[in-house]
């Protein structure tokens, strides 16, 4: 009934994720598993050559370092990609609006279920859950963007979509097809009744981000995908463009890559979308960028560059 798709880093999955899988997804499954360890593909190419592989209807892409918490959750999945209306990608994370300025599904409405399950203080763990409802509701939200760690699909909706295997490495494709799906027509959802547990929470380096930048400038002139349900004006939507741009500009920063580089970005995105006196404010983008990085320092909040 499902087929899962896992490209890894190593040669075989541990024997821990495929017990859990076994035990949890209560349906028939093959499990498809790309060696990765020598890096000979992207994660882009990796997915194209499991989708190529699989035998059964739905598709699933997961990450190597999950814990499925939920029973019968195959049979969930199942049942959404078959009833869920103009069906496209499902997800367990997710936001609704892709911005011109880059940011990642959490620019705007983020919707959440997931289970972080990170180091803590001698070799235990600390779990924290991160769950969104709206009064208590649980059905499935709409979205435009996913994230990776957990992706659904029918295999006939790769007929249409694909990951673009141009853009090359191993982040971005959760936000290239998202985009895609949207782009198509499609609708995009995250669930909240199947939980995992994630036993990382992900960094945002340079190099995730050069290809941030890079899919966006990919869809620029498609830009923004906003859900279809969310009214924004266009008042509205340009201060969400540059508080956007504040946390990308965060983000550059604290990633450690050299204001050189960042200066282009951040001025490419004023220019498009600034007001006149945030075009006027780029004279002190040195100053800016230099204040951000001594408190990222201070508050501890760089990490190591990749």
């Amino acid at each position: 009934m499902i087929s899962i798709i896992i490209c890894s880093r190593a040669k075989e999955i541990s024997a821990s994720l495929a017990n859990n899988i076994q035990q949890t997804i209560g349906c028939e499954y093959e499990l498809i598993l790309i060696d990765n360890s020598h890096n000979q593909h992207s994660i882009f190419s990796a997915y194209n050559t499991g989708i190529e592989r699989s035998k059964f209807s739905h598709l699933c892409f997961i990450h190597d370092d999950v814990e499925f918490v939920t029973t019968g959750w195959g049979n969930k999945i199942a049942k959404y990609l078959i009833n869920l209306p103009n069906i496209g990608l499902i997800g367990l994370a997710g936001g609704k609006a892709a911005f011109h300025v880059p940011f990642g599904w959490t620019s705007y409405l983020p919707v959440v279920n997931i289970i972080h399950s990170l180091p803590g203080k001698n070799s235990s763990r600390i779990e924290k859950r991160e769950q969104t409802q709206i009064n208590g509701d649980v059905s499935p939200q709409s979205v435009v963007l996913l994230d990776g760690v957990f992706l659904c699909a029918n295999k006939s909706f790769f007929l249409k979509c694909s990951f673009d295997e141009n853009i090359g490495g191993f982040h971005g494709y959760d936000l290239d097809i998202s985009m895609n799906s949207f782009s198509k027509g499609y609708t995009n959802y995250v669930i909240l009744n199947v939980d995992i547990k994630h036993y990382s929470k992900g960094t945002f380096g340079i190099e995730y981000l050069n290809t941030l930048v890079q899919i966006h400038k990919k869809w620029e002139s498609e830009l923004p995908f906003i859900e279809r349900a969310c009214k924004i004006t266009p008042e509205s939507l340009q201060k969400l463009e540059m508080k956007t741009l504040v946390r990308l500009k965060k983000r550059l920063v604290r990633s450690g890559m050299t204001f050189e580089k960042i200066k282009p970005i951040i001025t490419k995105y004023v220019k498009e979308q600034g007001s006149g006196f945030d075009k006027y404010m780029l004279i002190f983008l040195d100053i800016q960028l230099y204040l951000i990085k001594l408190t990222s320092i201070l508050r501890k909040r760089m990490i190591a560059q990749n």
